[in-house]
C-alpha cells in the first residue's frame, strides 16, 4: 500500500507500506497443516496415548510419570511381565524339588488366583495356589497367604497326586488327570475313570474320562459312584485353562520347551449320550478294582460328604480312606 507523506520543509515523499497480516495467516496456516500431518502419524498417536495414561503431573518442573494406577487391568502378558517375577525364582525352586516343570506350576498359580497371594474363593479356599486348610496342614503350609509357601505346597500337593495315580496312566494323560483332581479332588477323578470305563471307554485316556466328568453333577450318575456330586465340568475348563496359560509361558518365557506335559484335545460340548438307567457294570467294575496302597483323603479336603458341610471329617464317617486302584475292563 503507497501511502504519500509532505515534510515540514514542503517536500513530498512516498512511503511504502506492506501488510504482513496475509503472511502471517499463511504461515500460520502451513505450520497447523504440517503439525496435523505429523499428529497423525501411527508414532506420534502412540506417544500422545502414553503421555494420556502416564497421568503427568508437573506444573513449571521437570515431569515425571506418575505411578499407574492400582489394579488397572493389564492382561495375561502384563502380568507375566509385571506379577511372574516376583514369584518366577520361588515356582523355580518348587519345581526343581517336586520334578514337575516350573511353568506348569506357574500355569496352576494364575489358574487358580492370577499370581494374588492373598486371593480368597467363598469356599474358603486361600492363597496364590489356593489351598485348602486340610491341604495346607497336610503340607505343613503355615501361612497360606505366603507366597512361598503357598507355592511350595501347590507343587507338594501336586506331585502327591501323580505319585498317587494309577501306573497305567503315562505321559499328557497323567498330568491332565492329576490337574483335575488338583480342581475336584483325587476321589471324583477315580469315580469318573470307573464311569468312563463302564461306559465303554478307556479309564487312562483323558479325552475318555473328559467326557465322563460333567456327569458327576447329574443325580443319576453321581448317586452310583463313591463320592458323589462334584463339579465334573468345572474341571474339564480347568484342564483346558491350566493348559492354555502354560503354553503361553513357554513361548512368553523363551525358555527351552521340556516335554509337553498336558496335551489337550479341543473341549466337546457335550458328553456322551447317557442311557436311561445307570448300567449295573459300574457296580461290577468298582468291585473288580484291584486294590493298592491306600491313602486317607480325609487329611486333605477329599470325602463323601460335601465341603463346608460342618461334620466332623475321619475317615469312618465319610468313607475317605481311598486306595490306588487298576480299573478292570467292564464285560
Amino acid at each position: 500500500m503507497d501511502v504519500e507523506t509532505t515534510d515540514a520543509m514542503g517536500y513530498r515523499s512516498l512511503e511504502l507500506s506492506v501488510d504482513t497480516r496475509g503472511r502471517a495467516l499463511v504461515a500460520w496456516t502451513m505450520a497447523l497443516i504440517l503439525a496435523g500431518g505429523v499428529l497423525c502419524t501411527r508414532a506420534a498417536q502412540d506417544q500422545l496415548s502414553r503421555l494420556v495414561d502416564a497421568q503427568w503431573s508437573c506444573l513449571g518442573l521437570p515431569c515425571t510419570a506418575a505411578p499407574p494406577r492400582a489394579g488397572a487391568p493389564h492382561g495375561f502378558l502384563g502380568d507375566v511381565r509385571l506379577r511372574l517375577p516376583r514369584y518366577r525364582e520361588h515356582f523355580r525352586a518348587a519345581a526343581e524339588r517336586s520334578g514337575v516343570d516350573w511353568r506348569l506350576l506357574a500355569a496352576i498359580g494364575y489358574q487358580e488366583s492370577r499370581w494374588d497371594p492373598q486371593a480368597v474363593s467363598p469356599t474358603g479356599v486361600r492363597g496364590l495356589m489356593m489351598l485348602t486348610n486340610q491341604t495346607a496342614a497336610l503340607l505343613k503350609v503355615a501361612d497360606r497367604e505366603d507366597a512361598e509357601q503357598s507355592i511350595h505346597g501347590g507343587s507338594r500337593f501336586l506331585a502327591l497326586i501323580l505319585r498317587r495315580l494309577p501306573p497305567q496312566i503315562r505321559g499328557a494323560d497323567r498330568t491332565a488327570m492329576a490337574l483335575a483332581a488338583y480342581n475336584q479332588g483325587l476321589g471324583h477323578l477315580l469315580d469318573a475313570r470307573t464311569l468312563t470305563a463302564a461306559r465303554g471307554g478307556d479309564p487312562n485316556r483323558w479325552a475318555d474320562v473328559r467326557d465322563a466328568l460333567p456327569l458327576l453333577a447329574d443325580p443319576q450318575w453321581y448317586v452310583q459312584t463313591r463320592y458323589g456330586y462334584a463339579r465334573g465340568q468345572e474341571a474339564v475348563g480347568y484342564v483346558a485353562g491350566v493348559h492354555r496359560y502354560y503354553e503361553a509361558l513357554r513361548l512368553a518365557t523363551g525358555d527351552a520347551p521340556a516335554a509337553a506335559p498336558v496335551r489337550v484335545k479341543p473341549m466337546r460340548l457335550a458328553a456322551k449320550p447317557a442311557p436311561a438307567a445307570v448300567p449295573a457294570a459300574v457296580r461290577r467294575v468298582a468291585a473288580r478294582n484291584r486294590i493298592g496302597a491306600c491313602l486317607d483323603l480325609s487329611r486333605i479336603g477329599i470325602g463323601s460328604e460335601p465341603r463346608g458341610s460342618g461334620a466332623p471329617r475321619t475317615p469312618a464317617n465319610t468313607g475317605s480312606l481311598i486306595c490306588s486302584v487298576q480299573v478292570a475292563a467292564a464285560n
